[in-house]
């Protein structure tokens, strides 16, 4: 199949708008096709890299010298019967919350705000403090390295905080939500609880919250003691409203500054706190 795609500037893709381009990048819109373009691959011998929304990644400046896969909209379909959701990897959190409101299913109001899709929700465990996207998940599929297809329930999966034992070359096609009926009003307003809750994270071009919270801690008071609040490398600077986000300020900060504050960040809470913050945000291409 000939590539027809290359050099895409991932810059573009990422919430961050950070990024160099990447040698390879295909959107795959079917299973026959996402197999086609992992053979290609495999006989390339070349790492690939999944991307949702963009979210939750720092991509480095140089050329990303692996390929780069997209679900397109053939995977971001959705359908329901009862309390049960069959959901396409593809599919966004607000579409999914949007999906929800309307045929009156909840228990999926905690993800409000997320900007990520389906499956990197799921591959991160992503949720609030005391939520996570895994206490409904009842399945998921989808395609290994090796083009095997794969359902998996969720009882074989080990999630963690902000985590999961699912290899990050596992290809998520599609997700079982166990949801239940309740009234729009109930809903709605379990979604405007989580969206006061998030209305006090900075707006701006960022990946998220870059570090995980420790045990019992907060990241974001974390580096707030250590002084490093407003801090600034480059276009790169920790918020002055929430100091787990760096933000990409006006668009022109890139991976080296973001990762030297990551560096410093780590650093001086390591001297101040005692503790070795872990990364929430992943990294693609090589960061010293």
């Amino acid at each position: 199949m000939r590539d027809k795609k290359q050099f895409m500037e991932l810059k573009k893709l990422t919430t961050f708008h950070i990024g160099g381009r990447a040698k390879y990048y295909y959107v795959v819109n079917s299973i026959a096709e996402l197999k086609k373009r992992l053979a290609a691959i495999r006989r390339r011998k070349i790492k690939y890299y999944i991307l949702g929304s963009g979210s939750n990644i720092l991509v480095q400046d140089r050329i990303l010298l692996g390929a780069v896969i997209k679900l397109g909209p053939g995977f971001g379909k959705i359908a329901h019967q009862g309390g049960k959701i069959i959901a396409g990897g593809a599919v966004t959190i607000p579409k999914l919350l949007s999906y929800c409101v309307k045929h009156n299913l909840s228990g999926a109001e905690f993800l409000w705000g997320i900007p990520g899709t389906l499956g990197g929700a799921v591959m991160g465990n992503a949720g609030t403090r005391d939520k996570s996207i895994s206490i409904i998940i009842k399945s998921i599929a989808g395609i290994t390295g090796l083009g095997n297809v794969e359902k998996i329930p969720a009882e074989k999966i080990s999630f963690t905080y902000r985590g999961s034992n699912i290899s990050d070359i596992f290809i998520i096609t599609e997700v079982e939500l166990a949801l239940h009926k309740s009234s729009i009003h109930v809903i709605k307003k379990k979604i405007d609880t989580y969206r006061q809750l998030r209305s006090q994270q900075p707006r701006g071009y960022s990946a998220g919250c870059v570090f995980k919270n420790p045990s019992g801690q907060s990241a974001g008071a974390l580096i707030e003691f250590a002084g490093l609040k407003g801090q600034t490398n480059g276009g790169a600077v920790i918020s002055q409203k929430h100091a787990n986000f760096i933000i990409n300020k006006n668009g022109q900060a890139k991976a080296k500054n973001v990762w030297e504050l990551i560096t410093r960040i780590r650093k001086t809470v390591r001297q101040t706190s005692g503790i070795t913050l872990a990364l929430e945000i992943k990294t693609w291409g090589e960061f010293k």
